[in-house]
């Protein structure tokens, strides 16, 4: 074992001090420009009714993030093929036109509410409660763990708790 420090973010939870512990829930967001006004305010409800339902703290954050070029690009499985120019010049302008699009990406934490041994437990249960919920509203949620967890703590300026192993 070494005497290394570092972040608790295991398992869907931050650790952000002694007792206290953060899920955090990444989703797109909702193309609402060009909806009628009736489905508008519908939604906007249905948002609110949802985070009202959050027991604990939250933190909400919005922004945009460049569209990864690599998911729209053909792997190619043999190279020297004829269509090689093809391929390449398909992938150059991709990675252009991706470069100037921005996609949204939505960020919910919560917190535990209290502490004690079943602190855990009930915030996963919160955050699997806010997943459905949030499908329920059409949107397709996602309960970061590990890498991807760390990445969203540092986007809300969290310094997690450096613990030893």
């Amino acid at each position: 074992m070494t005497g290394r420090t570092g972040p608790v973010i295991r398992q869907g939870f931050a650790r952000l001090a002694p007792g206290t512990y953060a899920a955090v829930i990444r989703s797109a967001g909702c193309p609402i420009a060009y909806l009628p006004p009736g489905d508008l305010e519908t939604k906007f409800s249905q948002f609110g009714e949802i985070l009202r339902a959050v027991p604990g703290q939250f933190a909400f954050l919005s922004t945009t993030v460049a569209i990864r070029a690599a998911s729209w690009i053909p792997r190619s499985n043999a190279p020297g093929r004829a269509d090689t120019d093809a391929r390449n010049g398909y992938a150059e302008l991709t990675e252009l036109l991706c470069r100037r699009r921005r996609v949204r990406r939505v960020y919910i934490a919560i917190r535990n509410s209290e502490a004690g041994s079943d602190a855990l437990v009930r915030l996963d249960d919160e955050a699997n409660s806010l997943i459905e919920r949030l499908r329920g509203l059409g949107l397709d949620p996602v309960r970061l763990a590990n890498h991807s967890l760390g990445e969203a703590a540092s986007r809300f300026d969290w310094r997690l708790e450096e613990v030893r192993p």
